[in-house]
């Protein structure tokens, strides 16, 4: 399937992007992407107005991280011993129900 050989290298660049510590590494993608992530960002600035801007920050990529992990795991084959990833509607609507919550949570005490 086209989808899947085109997907998958994407997936892996993204998981990379975010977990790798070098600053090279999470700013290759230029302004273009600092104009769309300042939009978002201030988009849910505007609906969680109590939640301080670096915790948003953080939510933020952890959005990224969870979509970007869960495509990366339904196009590669499972392990043995275990279940493949769920696709489709299902998949969705859990990604959905968590990330909902977590956006929604009320700021963390610290």
């Amino acid at each position: 399937m086209r989808t899947k050989t085109v997907i998958r290298p994407y997936s892996l660049l993204i998981v990379t992007i975010l977990s790798d510590p070098a600053e090279e590494a999470r700013s290759w993608t230029g302004p273009g992407e600092d104009t769309v992530r300042e939009r978002y960002l201030a988009a849910f600035a505007r609906v969680l107005p109590g939640l301080p801007p670096e915790e948003l920050r953080f939510r933020m990529r952890g959005i990224l991280a969870v979509a970007a992990v869960d495509r990366l795991e339904a196009h590669q084959q499972p392990s043995p011993g275990c279940t493949s990833p769920v696709a489709g509607e299902a998949a969705r609507r859990w990604a959905i129900t968590f990330l909902t919550a977590a956006m929604s949570a009320p700021p963390t005490r610290t």
